[in-house]
């Protein structure tokens, strides 16, 4: 491997020779490639199987937000909001009976 970075030892290379070396070292690249495309897809599956399992536990318990619960999201999306700079001016708003 020293070799090729020597670019006189290149020089000395047939056409055939540069041509196998340079299929050999598409082929590795392509090929490492693939491997880590399939570990990455095989980790997002068990990835997304240990999420589905969690998201199933939560809906088992029930999570019923309180009014207490609510202001706090009002507050903390009010905060948001200031933080990101936005001009928001709230014109009106409604209780919606499904929250109750």
């Amino acid at each position: 491997m020293e070799n090729f970075a020597n670019p006189e030892f290149i020089k000395t290379l047939s056409m055939g020779e540069k041509f196998s070396y340079s299929l050999t070292v598409t082929l590795l690249g392509m090929g490492i490639t693939f491997l880590i495309l399939v570990l990455l897809m095989f980790s997002i599956k068990l990835l997304s199987k240990v999420a589905l399992k969690a998201s199933e536990k939560t809906k088992e318990k029930g999570v019923v937000l309180e009014q207490d619960d609510l202001e706090l999201v009002a507050a903390i999306s009010a905060a948001i909001t200031e933080y990101s700079g936005k001009d928001v001016v709230v014109c009106s708003y409604k209780e919606v009976d499904s929250f109750k």
